[in-house]
């Protein structure tokens, strides 16, 4: 029989966040997934359970006490082998560099579907990252894609912008450093975005990284 994923939350929202996700694993025994239990804070958390209570950790970014890398960082010394997916509204693409940076297995809205959620738990109980279905496409295109493609458009200066955007910089930090206006930062990933067919800089990241992969192995 196949075991059972047990998830604890932390949300500061339990009503309304706990309540949908409970009520998305209603059927425990269909789906392999059970919630066991829920707390507001980090502190609560620490105090209340033990490590053999559950399999894996569900966190809201922003608690109340609004100490993300700090919840996170205290989380994973008390609980160094359990995986721990990020449930957020929080958009920013520096927080979601930043957390995978730490750690994380996901980072998923709290829009997100069933099956998305589902997916996150399931692939960081096999050691595997999740990243969100709108950046599947982007993974199925990659074979398409070569660096000598958009070898033009890869210049040094570009290639420096696009590791500091990778280390979580904003554009206005990316052009302080470089030196140039944040309006040309801005006008430069715009192109690549286009060039590559991705929405973000998360995207466009991960295809540059995909793109290095796949040069290094054909060496």
């Amino acid at each position: 029989l196949k075991s059972m994923i047990r998830i604890y939350i932390i949300e500061d929202h339990e009503q309304f966040i706990v309540t949908g996700i409970k009520r998305m694993f209603s059927s425990p025994s269909r789906e392999g997934i059970t919630v066991v239990g829920s707390s507001p804070t980090i502190d609560a958390v620490l105090e209340a359970i033990d490590e053999g209570s559950f399999d894996l950790l569900i966190l809201d970014l922003w608690l109340q006490n609004r100490l993300p890398l700090q919840n996170f960082r205290r989380l994973k010394i008390r609980f160094p082998d359990k995986p721990i997916i990020i449930l957020t509204m929080e958009e920013s693409f520096k927080w979601q560099q930043r957390m995978f940076k730490e750690g994380a297995f996901a980072y998923i809205k709290k829009t997100a579907g069933k099956e998305d959620l589902k997916s996150a738990i399931e692939m960081a109980m096999r050691g595997e990252k999740f990243f969100p279905s709108d950046l599947k496409q982007v993974e199925k295109n990659k074979d398409n894609l070569s660096k000598k493609k958009f070898g033009k458009f890869l210049t040094p200066e570009i290639e420096e912008i696009l590791t500091l955007l990778s280390q979580g910089y904003n554009h206005k930090a990316i052009a302080d450093h470089l030196g140039v206006s944040e309006s040309k930062i801005d006008k430069v990933l715009k192109e690549l975005r286009e060039k590559f067919g991705v929405n973000n800089s998360l995207e466009l990241v991960l295809q540059l990284k995909n793109l290095n992969k796949k040069d290094s192995q054909s060496e």
